[in-house]
């Protein structure tokens, strides 16, 4: 069938990196999220929904006004801010074949510990995104150290 006699009736299913799921049926929207706590304190979704819709986004990160949110995947995974105790950047030196020989890729990560050790290494798009980060946890943060664990040595 063509032209306006046609009825057109379409479902339309977006799932997109952030676990959104936008089901549309004649204009109408209903958005489902899914959040997984790092740590055992489990908050409301309506909030955290809010949260993470206003929070600024760096990467795979969002930084919210209280709750840190990174995604995986297709997961949204969060930590509130007074549960962090240690954020430093992290680069991997990856080696990699290329067309004019080998070398190592830096791949930027971003390393967030609480006080019983690390929570979750997080990968950046690059060193910018990794500066960025750091500088705005460590405003959003002011108590927490900044920086990589010194290594005792024996």
């Amino acid at each position: 069938m063509a032209g306006p006699a046609r009825l057109v009736f379409t479902v339309r299913v977006f799932v997109l990196q952030q676990e959104l799921f936008c089901f549309r049926m004649r204009g109408k929207a209903i958005d489902i999220m899914r959040f997984y706590p790092l740590m055992a304190s489990e908050q409301p979704n309506d909030i955290l929904e809010s949260e993470y819709r206003l929070a600024r986004e760096i990467g795979v990160v969002r930084l919210g006004e209280k709750t840190f949110f990174f995604r995986r995947q297709r997961k949204i995974y969060y930590v509130p801010y007074e549960n962090i105790r240690r954020c430093f950047r992290r680069v991997q030196l990856v080696p990699a074949r290329l067309c004019c020989g080998q070398g190592d890729l830096p791949v930027e990560n971003f390393v967030i510990c609480s006080a019983e050790g690390e929570l979750a290494q997080i990968q950046l798009p690059g060193e910018r995104a990794g500066k960025a980060l750091l500088e705005e946890m460590k405003s959003r943060v002011p108590d927490a150290e900044f920086g990589c664990p010194k290594q005792v040595s024996a």
